[in-house]
């Protein structure tokens, strides 16, 4: 294998590993509040979890409250 086919082979299993990482986290926090507010469960509130999780973390301003 060259070092471009391991190196591209490397960022997408980042990627990937970072995306399954957080889609987990947003599954375990739908799946509580769920079980916690009797709602019924679709695929698509846990997709729009990971969604809104996704964007908070892409956008978050993490210097403007450093004082």
């Amino acid at each position: 294998m060259s070092n471009h086919t391991g190196t591209l082979l490397r960022i997408i299993g980042v990627f990937m590993g970072l995306i399954s990482f957080w889609f987990v986290i947003s599954f375990v926090f739908t799946l509580l509040i769920v079980l916690t507010t009797n709602i019924q469960f679709n695929i698509t509130t846990a997709l729009s979890v990971f969604g809104i999780l996704l964007l908070v973390r892409i956008f978050y301003p993490r210097f403007i409250f450093k004082d």
